[in-house]
């Protein structure tokens, strides 16, 4: 990858419309992912402060994957139009 097109995919990572639609995917998935690993701490309200900042990591996983992907075809997608 060229210095142009790690610019290129920077700005596409970080722009409005991939942060929208990995906001809402992170949301999701996240939200079902904390129910996965953390159900029983969830439905008795025994959640630990290593267990919150576990949570909160658990939702940049989706959001990092969407964004990447996200990325990865629209950066195809323009090399396919020139």
């Amino acid at each position: 990858m060229t210095l142009p097109d790690l610019k290129m995919a920077i700005k596409i990572f970080f722009s409005y419309r991939v942060r929208k639609k990995a906001i809402k995917i992170a949301l999701i998935v996240g939200l079902i992912l904390a129910f996965i690993n953390h159900g029983n701490e969830l439905l008795t309200l025994s959640i630990s402060s290593d267990t919150w900042i576990r949570m909160i990591l658990t939702f940049f996983v989706p959001y990092t994957v969407s964004s990447l992907t996200a990325t990865q075809v629209i950066l195809t997608d323009l090399r396919n139009k020139h």
